[in-house]
C-alpha cells in the first residue's frame, strides 16, 4: 500500500468506513497514534494492524525521499528545512536532510501530540 510508516487521514477514513473528519476528531483526542506534521496528520500503520515499512539505514536522504516518507509535500518539507526543524548538509552535489534531525523531528511531533 505504501513505502511510509504512516496513513493518511483519507486512507484511515476509507479502511474504518468513517468520515476524514472523523479520523482527524480521533487524532486530536488521542484515540489513535499520530503525529501532526505541519497541517497534516499521519496516523502509524501499526494502529491499524498494517506492518509498516523500516525506515531505511542511510545518514541522509534527499528532499523528495523525506516527502514521500512523511507523505507531505516537497513544499512542506522545505518549510520545515527553513524553519529549523530539520538540518541538513551537502551530499554528492545534493542538499540532503540528516537522518538524526530527521527522527528528532518525529520524536518532538510524538510528545507535543502526547502532552
Amino acid at each position: 500500500m505504501t513505502s511510509s510508516p504512516y496513513l493518511t487521514t483519507e486512507e484511515v477514513a476509507e479502511i474504518t468506513s468513517r468520515s476524514t473528519r472523523t479520523v482527524q476528531q480521533w487524532c486530536e483526542e488521542g484515540r489513535v497514534r499520530a503525529i501532526r506534521v505541519r497541517s497534516k496528520w499521519r496516523i502509524y500503520c501499526d494502529a491499524f494492524g498494517i506492518a509498516a515499512p523500516p525506515m531505511p539505514r542511510r545518514p541522509s536522504w534527499r528532499v523528495n525521499e523525506v516527502a514521500d516518507w512523511l507523505r507531505i509535500s516537497r513544499q512542506s518539507v522545505w518549510r520545515l528545512i527553513q524553519d529549523g526543524e530539520l538540518a541538513v548538509v551537502r551530499r554528492w552535489s545534493r542538499l540532503c536532510i540528516e537522518r538524526d534531525s530527521l527522527l528528532a523531528y518525529i520524536q518532538r511531533a510524538m510528545d507535543t501530540e502526547a502532552a
